[in-house]
């Protein structure tokens, strides 16, 4: 949904990280098209979504690491 990749976008831009890029991954078992950023900061980034209920996920949790194995 759009808003919700508005509420991440300024969460991040509101606390100066920069995204160099992000691309969308569909086919997970969530059942979600999960969209993956590469950030300036991603410790930090993780805070501030988390404060703004926003989670993050990892390559682990979407079983990445096996599909490219």
């Amino acid at each position: 949904q759009s808003e919700n990749y508005s509420k991440i976008l300024k969460t991040l831009m509101d606390a100066n990280i920069h995204i160099e890029y992000s691309y969308s991954y569909v086919g997970s078992d969530l059942g979600k098209t999960v969209m993956i950023f590469c950030l300036s900061d991603n410790e930090k980034a993780i805070q501030v979504l988390s404060k703004q209920q926003i989670y993050a996920t990892d390559c682990n949790d979407l079983g990445m690491l096996e599909a490219a194995a």
